[in-house]
Formats: structure tokens, C-alpha cells, sequence
């Protein structure tokens, strides 16, 4: 794989997706709480289970991703987190919120652990520490545009609109990955998963 314009591209998509479902519908807690009529602070709980879901299962599809490879684990995650945003952006209740984000996170976890191991896996140290900065510059530059886009979106459309937009997003990443991106760890360097 070599460093180019699109593959930075995707990269940096890739890994914008997880700060963007994190932060884009947090101007819209207040809203969901009414919406749902359900206490702010349950709402709140909907970050939570993102992030402990999130943190507990990149555990899991690091070695995953070893034993399978990255483009079955990227696309999978990828699709999962598409489910968990419509099913979000459906929800009538808050319980099906909660799971929604739950699936969210799980796919977004699968798709955050292997940014780093494809770039590790399909680039010299050089390109190696340039994809790096640049996939961090995307990292940080997210959390700051989310809230705005989500809040752009909160004014003229409804708070389910936020997660039809990561859905849509989880989706142009998915055709974007396939197309651009290749399989970066072959067969013969898989390490076998072990329960």
C-alpha cells in the first residue's frame, strides 16, 4: 500500500467516525430527553455505554483483526455501526436508544482498532509516522467540528437526523475502504485466535 491523497482520506475518515458519534449529538441531549420524555441524565447514560462498549471491545477485535484480517474487521465494524446509527436514529424510547448506541459502539470499535494496524501493516516507518499525524490531526479536528455539525443539524432537522448522518457516513466509509484500501496483513503473518 502507498501513501496517497485518497488513502489519507479514508484513513482519516475512518478514524473521525468514533469522535464524531461521541461528540455531534451531544447539543441535542436536552432535546432527546424531551423527545423521549426521559430524564436528562438517562440520556446521558447513552455516552456512557458508548464508551465503556467502545473501550471493552477493542480488547476483543485487536486479535480479532490478527486472525482475520483487517478488511473483514473494518467492513463488519463499519456495517455494524450503520445498524447502530439508524436504529438510533428510529428510536421512539430510550431503551432503544441505549442499545442503538451500544451496537454503535461496538461496530465503531472494530473499525478504530485497526486504523493503526493498517497503516502499521501496509507502509514504511516513514509513510508510517506521516499517516499517523495526519490520522491524529483528524482525531483532534473532530471532536471540535461534531457538536457544531450536530448542532447545525439540530436547528434545522429533528436529533434523529444526527445519526442518519453517521449512518450515511459509516457507509460512504465502507465503499470508500473497499475501494481504496487493500488487505494489509496476509495470510501467512495471521496469528490464529485462541478463545
Amino acid at each position: 500500500m502507498k501513501l496517497t491523497f485518497p488513502i489519507i482520506l479514508v484513513l482519516g475518515l475512518l478514524s473521525g467516525l468514533t469522535p464524531l458519534a461521541i461528540d455531534a449529538y451531544l447539543p441535542s441531549i436536552p432535546t432527546i430527553s424531551k423527545s423521549l420524555n426521559t430524564d436528562i441524565g438517562l440520556v446521558q447514560m447513552t455516552l456512557s455505554i458508548y464508551l465503556l462498549v467502545f473501550a471493552f471491545m477493542q480488547i476483543l477485535f485487536g486479535p480479532i483483526s490478527d486472525a482475520i484480517g483487517r478488511r473483514k474487521v473494518v467492513v463488519g465494524g463499519l456495517g455494524i455501526f450503520a445498524i447502530g446509527s439508524f436504529l438510533c436514529a428510529l428510536a421512539q424510547s430510550y431503551e432503544v436508544l441505549l442499545v442503538g448506541r451500544a451496537i454503535q459502539a461496538f461496530g465503531g470499535a472494530a473499525v478504530a482498532v485497526c486504523v493503526p494496524a493498517l497503516v502499521k501493516d501496509g507502509l514504511s516507518i516513514n509513510q508510517f509516522a506521516k499517516a499517523m499525524s495526519m490520522i491524529m490531526l483528524v482525531m483532534a479536528l473532530a471532536p471540535l467540528a461534531a457538536p457544531i455539525i450536530g448542532g447545525a443539524i439540530l436547528t434545522v432537522l429533528s436529533w434523529h437526523y444526527i445519526f442518519v448522518l453517521l449512518g450515511v457516513l459509516a457507509i460512504v466509509a465502507v465503499l470508500l475502504f473497499l475501494r481504496t484500501i487493500p488487505e494489509t496483513l496476509p495470510v501467512e503473518k495471521r496469528t490464529p485466535f485462541l478463545f
